[in-house]
């Protein structure tokens, strides 16, 4: 079950629950505890989430911290391309605003599987990385 899933059962229960406490303040602690650890969780992913990447010896690494997810790494032959894609996205508003678009980095392999490396807030960014890891790996154009 998911950490959403979790939370809506958590509030589903305890609000459904008619055998409250003489303290009510206790029973709104207990509601509110979870939804304000869940915002404040991804808060500190937003903040703290990395993504590093390291080229040596024909050999592109890239994992994530501080969560530790798992490292992916592509021999430079088994890199068929590496792309640049723009990522076209809505914004989060009642009112009219243009798309919001990101950049990310993605590497295909020989096996055509397209695997991302990373979202990039702008186009010059995602090229630097890409023209770097390209450059390091002697891949061609």
């Amino acid at each position: 079950m998911t950490g959403v899933g979790v939370l809506a059962l958590w509030v589903l229960v305890s609000s459904a629950s008619t055998a409250r406490t003489s303290s009510d303040s206790l029973y709104i602690i207990l509601l509110r505890l979870p939804v304000v650890s869940l915002f404040l969780g991804m808060g500190l992913m937003v903040l703290f989430n990395r993504t590093h990447c390291r080229v040596d010896a024909g050999t592109l690494r890239v994992r994530g911290s501080p969560i530790p997810w798992p490292l992916r790494r592509w021999d430079r032959l088994d890199i068929e391309r590496l792309d640049v894609q723009p990522i076209i996205g809505a914004r989060g508003s009642s009112t009219w605003k243009p798309p919001e678009v990101r950049h990310q980095l993605v590497v295909t392999g020989r096996d055509r599987r397209q695997r991302r490396i990373d979202v990039f807030p702008s186009w010059d960014e995602a090229v630097w990385v890409h023209g770097q890891i390209k450059r390091r790996l002697n891949l061609p154009d």
